[in-house]
């Protein structure tokens, strides 16, 4: 009941700041609970008025994305999805590159899709358009996302 009323308030909040013409549904809850299955499906029955918004899609996949450029750029060998950690393990044990640097890459990078994310939401409301918008909060990440809203 306790996340409930959390989200409850949490949409309230963020439809009032975002001084929405749009609506937004927020789909929170635990990792591979089913958040983006759910909101394609809602999106397929709502149809073109609603545009899907996700941390999966806008942040997590473009931000491995770009690690594995990051990465390819210091090795000859073919960086995918599947073999990145070991790749990346052997350059940081060949000290070509350390797990900071991949870290700090990793952040900056994150930390600008997230702004984008929000951004696409925003622009999104403003025009009159629905968001569907799936994403995993915590005390954390919810309070990170209505500082994004407040700005």
């Amino acid at each position: 009941m306790k996340h409930v009323f959390k989200t409850f308030i949490f949409v309230l909040f963020l439809s009032s700041s975002l001084i929405a013409q749009g609506t937004v549904i927020l789909l929170n809850g635990t990792s591979s609970a089913g958040k983006s299955s759910i909101a394609q499906e809602l999106q397929k029955t709502l149809g073109d008025s609603f545009e899907f918004v996700g941390i999966d899609k806008d942040v997590n996949e473009p931000n491995l994305n770009s690690i594995i450029e990051y990465v390819q750029q210091k090795t000859k060998e073919q960086v995918t999805p599947k073999n990145i950690d070991v790749i990346a393990e052997k350059l940081i044990k060949d000290g070509v590159i350390t797990q900071e640097e991949i870290e700090a890459f990793s952040n900056q990078t994150s930390t600008e899709l997230f702004k984008q994310m929000i951004q696409k939401i925003k622009d999104f409301t403003k025009d009159g358009k629905n968001v569907i918008f799936d994403t995993l909060i915590g005390d954390e990440g919810e309070q990170e996302i209505v500082r994004a809203f407040e700005q």
